[in-house]
């Protein structure tokens, strides 16, 4: 049986390609939902090679996140 799509994995999947999208380098995604009393179910770490980048990674994670309605 196939596994079910949830709402934390399709912001997830947002999440990685909005960081793709502004050639975020090495995004590693650490899954969380199996600790108990996790902050988060997901945790998301990459980087950029300069100030200006790494802004651009987050403004385009909180656009892209918007407009898919999280």
């Amino acid at each position: 049986m196939a596994k079910r799509k949830t709402a934390a994995d399709e912001l997830h999947k947002t999440i990685i390609e909005a960081i793709l999208d502004k050639k975020g380098k090495d995004p590693i995604s650490l899954d969380l939902r199996k600790l108990k009393d996790a902050p988060a179910e997901f945790f998301i770490i990459a980087h950029g090679d300069s100030t200006t980048q790494v802004r651009a990674i987050f403004d385009n994670v909180v656009e892209e996140t918007t407009k898919a309605g999280f």
